[in-house]
C-alpha cells in the first residue's frame, strides 16, 4: 500500500497554491550561468551546485557534493525505510554557451516569461525538469508529510561537455546509489499534446581534426596558387565525408548496423509525423536532406551521422585580411546506434580523415569523448508504471519515441549501477534546446511536476 496519502486532486492543489513560487524559483535556478564548457564559469558551476544543494536542504534532503570542485555533481538522499522502494534521479544542472548571444530575444541569464514559457538558457536543458522533479518532492511532502518512497538524486555538471567524471562517481559511490528504479527527465514529448516515452537514445563520440600548412599565415598574393590553403584543404576534407545524399563515406561506418524489426518499423510508421512540422521546428528549412532509402524518423532514430558541428579558421573580422592561415581546425559528432562501439567508430572517422590527408599539409585528428547507445524495453515493469501516470495526468495513451540525441549517463547507470531507468522527460520538440531563445512550456511543467508525483506513488506500490 502507499505509505502516503494524497491524490492527484490533493497535489494539483498544492502545485496550484505555490505555483508562483515555482516559476519564480526556477527563474532564479535559471539565471545562474552554469556554462560548463567555459572554464570562465567555474564559480557560477559552484553557484548552480549550491542553489540546487539549498532547495533540496530545505526539503530534509541530507546533501553532498561530489566530482571535480569545478564541476560538483549534486548528491542528495532521503531514506526513511529500508522496506521501502528506493528511487534514483538524474538530471544534470550545467548548460550549453548561449552563442550566437544576438539572435536572443531577451538575455539568456534573465529569464522571462511570455506565451505561457519561461525563456532562459536550460530552462528546458535540463534545469527545468530538474527543478521539476525538486518541485514535485516539495509538492509530495507538503500533502501527505511524508515521501512514499526513499528518494536519492544525483545531478551532475558536466552533461553537457560529455559527462567525463560521472562513470568514476558512479563507481565510487555505488554502495551509496543502490536503488530499485531510475527517473530521467531529460527528454521531450513527441510532438504538442502527443505525450510519449523516450525509449531509444543515439550514443556519441566527438573529434577533432586540425589541418596545419605553414608555420605562419602567408600573404594570399605572394603565395596563393603555389601553397595549398589549410582551409581550403579542410573543406575538402569534410566534404569528402558525406555523398550528396548523405551516406556516410567512411568505409566500416555502417558494418554493425542492423535492420529494424518488422514491429519496429511499424512503431515509427504509427507515430503522427508531419514533415511540415518539423521542417518548421528545424527552423523553417527549405527541405529534408539525409539517406534517401529511409524515413525521416528512421534517419533521426535508427541511423548513425557524422556532422561537423563548427569550423575555425583565418580571418573572421570586419573587412577583409588577406592571407593563406597556418592552420584550419574542425570539431566534429558522430551519433551512435546499437552495436555499434562509439570509440571505434571515432577511429574510424579519424583514419579516414588522417588517409586522405593531401600531401601539401599535415592533418591530425583527436578522438573526445564517447558515450554508448541506450534501447529501453516498452513492457518494462517501470515504464508500464510511468505510461499509467503519464495518460492519467495528460489524458492521453502515451506513445514510445526515441530521440536522435544522446544522455551516455543513461547507459551508464544501468551498466554500471543495474538500474533500470525511465526518460519521463516533458519538454517539446520545439523549445529551442542549445540554440538562441530556448524555453520550456510551464503548462508541461506544472503537470511535469504532478506526474513526477504520481509516478513515486506508484512505485511504492510495485513488489
Amino acid at each position: 500500500m502507499s505509505l502516503c496519502p494524497v491524490t492527484s486532486e490533493s497535489l494539483a492543489a498544492v502545485i496550484e497554491e505555490r505555483w508562483n513560487q515555482f516559476v519564480d524559483e526556477l527563474a532564479a535556478f535559471c539565471s545562474i550561468p552554469g556554462v560548463s564548457a567555459d572554464p570562465a564559469h567555474k564559480v557560477d558551476m559552484e553557484r548552480s551546485a549550491s542553489f540546487l544543494a539549498d532547495g533540496l536542504t530545505r526539503l530534509g534532503f541530507a546533501v553532498e557534493f561530489w566530482g571535480p570542485a569545478d564541476h560538483p555533481a549534486v548528491y542528495a538522499e532521503k531514506v526513511s525505510s529500508a522496506e521501502r522502494p528506493t528511487v534514483l534521479m538524474y538530471g544534470h544542472h550545467d548548460v550549453q554557451p548561449v552563442d550566437p548571444v544576438e539572435e536572443w530575444d531577451s538575455p539568456p541569464f534573465s529569464p522571462v516569461v511570455h506565451d505561457g514559457a519561461l525563456f532562459a538558457r536550460g530552462a528546458e536543458d535540463d534545469k527545468g525538469q530538474v527543478w521539476m522533479h525538486v518541485k514535485a518532492l516539495e509538492t509530495l511532502l507538503a500533502a501527505g508529510d511524508q515521501l512514499p518512497v526513499n528518494v536519492k538524486l544525483l545531478i551532475e555538471s558536466e552533461e553537457e561537455t560529455g559527462s567525463a567524471h560521472f562513470e568514476q562517481i558512479l563507481m565510487e559511490h555505488r554502495p551509496r546509489l543502490s536503488a530499485d528504479w531510475c527517473i530521467v527527465s531529460d527528454t521531450a514529448f513527441f510532438g504538442h499534446d502527443v505525450p510519449s516515452i523516450c525509449t531509444r537514445l543515439r550514443g556519441l563520440v566527438t573529434l577533432e581534426v586540425t589541418v596545419t600548412g605553414p608555420d605562419i599565415d602567408l600573404h594570399s598574393g605572394g603565395f596563393g596558387g603555389a601553397v595549398r590553403n589549410p582551409t581550403q584543404a579542410l573543406a575538402s576534407l569534410l566534404a569528402s565525408l558525406h555523398s550528396d545524399s548523405g551516406h556516410v563515406q567512411v568505409p566500416g561506418f555502417y558494418d554493425s548496423v542492423r535492420s529494424l524489426t518488422p514491429a519496429e518499423s511499424a512503431s515509427l510508421q504509427s507515430l503522427p509525423f508531419s514533415e511540415d512540422v518539423f521542417r518548421k521546428e528545424a527552423g523553417n528549412i527549405p527541405a529534408l536532406w539525409g539517406e534517401p532509402d529511409f524515413s525521416p524518423l528512421e534517419r533521426l532514430w535508427t541511423r548513425p551521422t557524422c556532422e561537423i558541428n563548427g569550423i575555425t579558421a583565418g580571418y573572421g573580422g570586419p573587412g577583409s585580411k588577406t592571407i593563406i592561415p597556418s592552420r584550419a581546425s574542425a570539431k566534429l559528432s558522430c551519433r551512435v546506434v546499437p552495436e555499434q562501439d562509439p570509440h571505434q567508430l571515432g577511429e574510424l572517422v579519424a583514419a579516414f580523415l588522417e588517409s586522405n590527408a593531401p600531401p601539401e599539409v599535415r592533418v591530425t585528428t583527436r578522438v573526445g569523448a564517447a558515450g554508448r547507445p541506450v534501447v529501453i524495453a516498452w513492457e518494462q515493469p517501470l515504464l508500464v508504471a510511468a505510461r499509467a501516470v503519464m495518460r492519467e495526468v495528460w489524458g492521453k495513451e502515451p506513445v514510445e519515441s526515441g530521440t536522435g540525441g544522446s544522455i551516455p549517463p543513461v547507459e551508464a547507470i544501468g551498466r554500471v549501477l543495474g538500474i533500470p531507468c525511465v526518460l519521463f522527460g516533458v519538454g517539446l520538440p520545439d523549445a529551442q534546446i542549445h540554440a538562441p531563445n530556448e524555453r520550456f512550456d510551464l503548462g508541461q511543467y506544472k503537470k511535469g511536476i504532478r506526474a513526477i508525483a504520481l509516478l513515486l506513488i506508484a512505485l511504492s506500490k510495485e513488489e
